[in-house]
């Protein structure tokens, strides 16, 4: 069986992603389709865990901070690099194609670099600066 995320793509990254998202048969949202432009990161970060949303952002550090206080969440994507909108679309296909397979995303960070590699762990993570 194969699982279905749906992720919320932060402003920090191109609404495009959400074609990436949809095209591999997960729902996604932008930020911007949900009336939350230009709203706090803690803001985001509560409405991806309301509406448990897996939330993909390049903001790493602000993030893994606000998450480190939620019990239980659907799961933290970063793409770590800021990267031109047609890389981000190649990274998070990247991710997609590695999280086939994967049972669940809860309280987990996956992180891609730029050059592809991708990490995951459970949390708590420890914040590299």
């Amino acid at each position: 069986m194969v699982e279905t995320y749906c992720f919320l793509f932060d402003e920090c990254l191109t609404p495009d992603l959400v074609a990436v998202a949809i095209a591999a048969g997960h729902p996604a949202f932008h930020v911007n389709h949900l009336g939350l432009t230009s709203r706090s990161d803690r803001a985001v970060a509560l409405a991806a865990l309301e509406g448990d949303y897996v939330l993909v952002t390049n903001n790493r550090l602000d993030f893994i901070k606000i998450y480190r206080n939620f019990d239980v969440h659907a799961g933290l994507v970063v793409i770590i690099p800021n990267v031109t909108a047609r890389r981000q679309r190649v990274l998070f296909g990247s991710i997609i194609d590695h999280l086939r397979g994967e049972a669940s995303l809860v309280n987990k960070l996956v992180e891609i670099d730029g050059d592809g590699h991708i990490h995951m762990v459970d949390w708590p993570v420890q914040i590299d600066q």
